[in-house]
């Protein structure tokens, strides 16, 4: 089996979508970083609100993200569209607080968007 990371970007108001990737992740016994800050404040009040529930313990800080096995993993992130500044790029850019200790290989593409490619191995830094 292929073990790898999955990052899951999306945009931060797409609740729906959030609650969907949350149920995939407990269903799987995957845990969930969540990245960006429109995506954190997202995610915290559509907890708050009810609209996502799930085990305190899905949910880990970004900063520990290297104490996991990279399959028990979801960054949940921003970045959809390619957008440069947007958590996304800034990880696969090496410019993320959290330093990842994994190799990645991100392709982001999406319909209307240019296509990019990132690379970063070793460290990310």
């Amino acid at each position: 089996m292929l073990k790898v990371v999955l990052f899951f970007a999306t945009f931060a108001s797409n609740v729906s979508r959030l609650k969907q990737v949350t149920d995939v992740a407990v269903a799987t016994g995957r845990k969930i970083a969540v990245f960006g800050r429109s995506m954190e404040a997202s995610f915290a009040t559509s907890r708050e609100l009810g609209y996502i529930s799930a085990p305190d313990d899905t949910f880990i800080d970004g900063r520990d993200i290297n104490q996991y096995p990279a399959e028990e993993v979801i960054i949940l992130c921003t970045g959809s569209q390619g957008e440069p500044i947007a958590a996304l790029s800034r990880i696969a850019n090496g410019k993320s607080l959290v330093k990842f200790l994994f190799n990645l290989e991100i392709q982001l593409s999406s319909p209307g968007s240019l296509s990019r490619k990132y690379s970063c191995s070793k460290s990310c830094d």
